[in-house]
């Protein structure tokens, strides 16, 4: 629904896995079990826009079968607890399953071996023709494949292994008895499918930094060149390869790394005299736990004196859903007085211009630019007519002396929002802009993202493609940077590789479980800040450890 934080959840359904339910921690789990399974409605999964909510559900139930005793739990298998979900889990591609964090292979593995004596004999047992065996000597194939160090292409194959596997469980797959005869059976299909999850390991290939590439047969055409390398750019761009999900990807917490970052090293004070940090968030929303605001006044403080307070954070949310449940979060989360002189919350949208625009769809999904994508998801969504503004002008209507942090997600509109902010980064008067980009920047890129269009090659992108928006920045001083957990990578001038434009082809092997939801940070430093020189000291140092 929305408030469910999956990302707390799915670390802790993974040390479930690995502990057991013994420890006191895990209270907090029971009790996300039992809320999320009381409001769980069929339509929740159409309507999620990642696949945490199915995944996430499947394994909450799970869990809640584990917590019950053995005798019980397999009476609620019986009755179908678990049918519905199994069925769709099963057109889901597992690969993309192993490539998640959602512990479902193991959670299922634990649940047959938990149940197995209480339930009915499988219909497959001494019937050779529904034997699991070829999909499990098809799993532990795909194990090989990533134990064998001497395969470059050990990645691409364990793919296509466990797409067979799968194939054949499909195939057997009752609407009847299915669950019974996949949780009965004696052939440990849960158990080789999580042997394959323990033994990939997205991000560290025995040949070397991104070398499995070379044995891709969808190999990008520069690949040998690349592997072979010793340019900044190429070793950028093996990382980066290498740690596109665990560091990179959307859902990690560089963001709040960075804002935590900047607000332990003092690096904007110098934009201005004024002592004031000024951070903005533009598309607030507060959905799964986030909420940057709330970091922002953590990290930052909020310290009130006869000059005014230290700091000031304007956050914008244009949906009246939205926006309400924004402001109810910041009235739980912070303190009233904190509340009252460091945050101002706008109901408005923030675009290229001031006047008005239209909102279409709802949630965290909902967009100004829905139409410019031919986006058909949401269309029995009722739009909203909203005041919107840009961000010059709330520049000169604050009286603002500088802007520390722009954060900008918008679901597409960023660039608009970049537009409307021309004159303040043009006159470096912002320290650091932190765009969202993803599948919704354009027409091309959500077709190749949602549509399985064929992706187009880089100069066949329509506008703004991220190599673009890169450029743009670095004419007008700012060095951009692809934000990770552990390091930031630079993406500026002779850095570019065009490896970084993920959702022209967000599918590809290459960039490993993507699936769908292109979904990465970018932040653009003004490079004669402070912050710039650190930032520019550290990518250097990282180098030569990539050396």
């Amino acid at each position: 629904d929305g408030n469910i934080p999956w990302q707390a959840i799915r670390k802790m359904t993974v040390a479930y896995c690995q502990s057991g339910p013994t420890q006191p921690e895990f209270q907090g789990l029971r009790e996300a079990v039992m809320q999320a399974v009381h409001n769980f409605h069929e339509t929740d999964i159409a309507s999620s826009p990642a696949e945490d909510c199915f995944l996430g559900m499947l394994s909450l139930r799970l869990v809640l079968l584990a917590e019950m005793e053995q005798e019980r739990a397999a009476e609620l298998i019986v009755a179908g607890i678990l049918k519905k979900q199994f069925q769709l889990f099963l057109q889901i591609p597992f690969a993309g399953v192993l490539l998640l964090n959602w512990p479902v292979f193991a959670l299922l593995r634990n649940l047959s071996e938990r149940t197995w004596r209480f339930l009915p004999a499988s219909s497959c047992d001494g019937d050779d023709s529904c034997t699991f065996s070829d999909a499990v000597v098809a799993f532990d194939s795909a194990q090989q494949q990533l134990d064998t160090p001497s395969r470059t292409s050990s990645f691409d194959k364990t793919l296509a292994l466990v797409h067979h596997g799968q194939r054949k469980l499909t195939r057997m797959f009752s609407a009847d008895r299915g669950i019974l005869d996949f949780l009965r059976t004696k052939w440990g299909v849960w158990s080789a499918l999580h042997r394959v999850r323990r033994a990939l390991d997205g991000d560290r290939f025995a040949d070397g930094p991104a070398s499995w590439l070379l044995g891709l047969p969808s190999a990008p055409s520069d690949a040998q060149e690349v592997m072979l390398s010793n340019q900044a750019s190429d070793l950028y761009a093996r990382y980066f390869i290498d740690h596109v999900r665990s560091e990179f990807y959307g859902a990690t917490d560089a963001v709040e790394h960075f804002v935590k970052d900047v607000a332990s090293h003092n690096d904007s004070r110098q934009l201005s005299s004024s002592a004031r940090w000024v951070l903005m968030d533009i598309g607030a929303a507060f959905f799964d736990g986030d909420c940057l605001v709330v970091d922002m006044i953590q990290d930052f403080g909020c310290v009130t004196s006869d000059n005014g307070a230290s700091v000031l954070v304007m956050a914008f949310e244009p949906l009246a859903d939205n926006f309400q449940a924004l402001v109810s979060h910041l009235a739980e989360s912070l303190d009233p007085a904190a509340l009252e002189a460091c945050v101002q919350v706008r109901r408005v949208a923030v675009g290229n211009q001031t006047g008005h625009t239209r909102i279409f769809g709802r949630g965290r999904l909902a967009s100004a630019v829905y139409h410019d994508l031919r986006r058909n998801d949401m269309d029995d969504a009722v739009p909203t007519e909203v005041t919107m503004v840009s961000v010059d002008d709330i520049f000169i209507e604050e009286e603002l002396e500088h802007i520390d942090i722009l954060k900008i997600d918008t679901e597409g509109n960023d660039w608009n929002v970049i537009a409307g902010a021309r004159d303040v980064i043009e006159g470096g008067l912002v320290g650091s802009v932190i765009v969202e980009y993803g599948g919704f920047w354009s027409r091309h890129t959500w077709e190749v993202s949602n549509l399985a269009s064929t992706p187009r090659q880089q100069d066949e992108l329509m506008w703004p493609n991220l190599k673009g928006v890169v450029q743009w920045f670095w004419e007008r001083g700012y060095e951009g940077y692809f934000m990770g957990t552990r390091e930031s990578i630079p993406v500026y001038g002779h850095f570019w590789h065009d490896w970084y434009e993920v959702c022209r082809a967000p599918h590809h092997v290459m960039y490993r479980g993507i699936f769908g939801w292109c979904w990465f940070d970018v932040v653009f430093i003004r490079a004669s800040s402070a912050l710039g020189r650190r930032l520019r000291r550290s990518a250097l140092a990282f180098l030569y450890e990539l050396m």
